[in-house]
């Protein structure tokens, strides 16, 4: 029998929200061994309009009916929930919160913010001064966590701020739920937003130079799906080569042969000045996390 301290409520459920709705379904029908078993858990997704209920229940396929799609109701999808994963967008925080009832039904729950820059420290500033714990002794288990969208495939770098206070019980279930979609990694306060923007640049921002390699290719005659079949596989070869400790100057060295076509491509892309481009992007797109909603 599901019980509530089984049911995880998505409040909000976009692009993000949904690959990780998506991925947990997967890991409930096929849990991998090497992943500590969690609770089963039971699935609520409370999205704003019939319109965004509809495309999910669509996007869902069969799996749509292991979820119950409701719209326009987030106080009751909260309330239904023992934990619950807010997956809208970051500027409409203050405006869920102030719904009559919505932080009463967050109260004594564990809480997972995938809000975008958005702290525990100013979530819980933004829940007191909405009124919660003057009623009650109890308070809301705020938590921070910043997947990527390859938790639909289970593939996700999850970036967790997890604060000193949340009770060990908490802990767990947080990253029991995480782990079934990826790998993860606790980071502090100050570091989150970095973390965040960096396992996102991972695929957005390289995608970019992505296409890049696969024009190349299909202007020296490859078709673009051969191209990007290579492209793959060599992605893969890279991260199986990094993930056994090899520093990245070091591999580009080894590979890099006297009067050779990948020596000449090095070249090519340093002139370009693109490490500092890159660079730039990851700082820029921290920064901009860290700006006032």
């Amino acid at each position: 029998m599901v019980t509530e301290k089984q049911t995880i409520s998505f409040i909000g459920c976009g692009s993000m929200g949904s690959a990780l709705l998506r991925g947990l379904l997967d890991s409930c029908a096929s849990p991998n061994p090497e992943v500590p078993k969690p609770d089963e858990f039971h699935f609520i997704a409370c999205t704003k309009t019939s319109r965004s209920a509809g495309m999910l229940s669509e996007s869902l396929g069969e799996d749509a009916s292991r979820v119950k799609i409701t719209h326009g109701e987030p106080v009751k999808a909260a309330e239904a929930g023992g934990i619950v994963i807010l997956g809208f967008k970051p500027y409409m925080a203050a405006g869920v919160f102030d719904t009559p009832g919505f932080l009463d039904a967050l109260e004594g729950k564990l809480v997972v913010s995938m809000l975008a820059g958005l702290t525990v420290e100013e979530l819980n500033q933004l829940a007191s001064s909405n009124g919660v714990g003057m009623k009650s002794k109890r308070c809301i288990h705020f938590t921070r966590a910043l997947p990527t969208v390859a938790c639909r495939y289970r593939q996700s770098m999850t970036v967790l701020e997890i604060p000193d206070n949340l009770p060990d019980q908490e802990t767990h279930v947080l990253k029991s739920i995480f782990s079934r979609v990826g790998k993860l990694r606790i980071l502090p306060p100050d570091l989150m937003n970095v973390g965040s923007m960096l396992v996102t640049a991972c695929l957005a921002t390289i995608s970019v130079p992505l296409d890049g390699l696969l024009d190349g290719a299909v202007a020296e005659g490859l078709k673009r799906s051969e191209a990007r079949d290579l492209v793959v596989q060599g992605l893969q070869g890279l991260v199986s080569v990094l993930e056994n400790g090899e520093q990245t100057a070091l591999i580009r060295e080894a590979i890099s042969s006297p009067r050779g076509g990948t020596i000449q491509s090095l070249i090519t892309v340093e002139k370009a000045g693109t490490r500092g481009t890159f660079a730039e992007a990851v700082i820029n797109g921290s920064r901009q996390f860290s700006k006032p909603r």
